[in-house]
């Protein structure tokens, strides 16, 4: 961004070479009489001289390096877009990875079977693994009330 800034400003400085110019050079000077004259104590002088310059044609020159500028301008704007592109790309990428092990996780958490023991109430949930994951009684309190206790 700030290559981008600073190639304007470069564009900018090629363009005042075609500017008009204008000095001043001003001077004063102070002079203090003699003794012997009493009638001129100090005298005050000065002057002002004002040019302007106005270039008409060099050569083309500075055309070119204007142009020069430019393209120099819009180069460093398109290596800004670049990397612009290339930022989104990798949030975008990261994006997904990020929701395809989300949807991993509920996928393996999701695969769990129940095993029951013969004879018992007890059930126990095993995950993909093959590990243990929870254990389960189940409880018959009537015939359309069961109340399941997680361990």
């Amino acid at each position: 961004m700030f290559n981008v800034d600073a190639a304007v400003e470069q564009v900018k400085v090629q363009e005042s070479f075609l500017y008009p110019t204008l000095s001043l050079n001003g001077s004063m000077q102070k002079s203090y009489g003699s003794t012997n004259s009493l009638t001129t104590l100090e005298t005050l002088s000065g002057s002002v001289i004002g040019q302007l310059t106005v270039p008409i044609y060099q050569g083309g020159a500075e055309y070119a390096n204007i142009r020069q500028a430019k393209e120099t301008l819009g180069q460093r704007r398109i290596d800004l877009d670049t990397a612009r592109l290339s930022v989104q790309q990798n949030v975008t990428q990261s994006w997904g990875q990020l929701e395809a092990a989300k949807a991993q996780i509920d996928s393996t958490t999701a695969q769990v079977t129940f095993q029951a023991l013969p004879g018992t109430n007890t059930f126990t949930a095993w995950n993909a693994a093959g590990t243990k994951y929870k254990s389960a009684t189940l409880t018959v309190t009537g015939s359309t009330t069961a109340t399941i206790t997680v361990s």
